[in-house]
């Protein structure tokens, strides 16, 4: 089985425990992670940290997963928040199937179907990629607070992984 191609948008990145267990899903080969230089920008611009060394991991650790040269599509998608046109421009590039964000709203049916992307929350993409792929249940306990998860509302994930 191949790894699923998705676009992990900036509010998901921004979360530390919940980018953990989507990279956990990564290292898995269960996921195939993409992000852009734009994704990180806005990353810096909201975190009250230094965040430089995690951004700097990611691209160490994932280097196929940055995708560029997708900037001379942004003015040509229409969203209500032209803010988040660049988060589409840069899954279809990358080829993505997914958008992972808390923001679901933000991304219109209609305005992904013409892309051919779909969106996920990532509490119900964790919850069914961790049903589909039992064997991660362990390194996810080992290496994520299961607390701390929680408070990143996970709700249906954290009920699951807690049986």
């Amino acid at each position: 089985m191949s790894a699923k191609p998705i676009l992990i948008d900036t509010c998901v990145l921004f979360t530390g425990e919940v980018r953990k267990l989507l990279l956990i899903m990564a290292k898995h080969n269960i996921l195939q992670p993409y992000w852009s230089e734009i994704i990180f920008e806005e990353w810096r611009r909201n975190s009250k940290f230094n965040i430089e060394d995690q951004i700097t991991a990611l691209k160490n650790d994932y280097p196929s997963a940055l995708v560029t040269d997708f900037e001379d599509m942004i003015h040509d998608i229409q969203l209500r928040d032209k803010d988040d046109r660049h988060v589409i421009a840069a899954a279809f590039k990358a080829k993505a199937d997914l958008i992972i964000t808390f923001n679901i709203k933000d991304f219109q049916y209609m305005k992904l179907h013409p892309y051919q992307l779909d969106k996920s929350h990532p509490d119900i993409f964790c919850l069914n990629m961790i049903k589909a792929h039992q064997g991660i249940i362990e390194d996810i306990k080992a290496n994520i607070s299961l607390d701390e998860l929680e408070k990143c509302n996970l709700t249906k994930t954290i009920n699951y992984l807690k049986q």
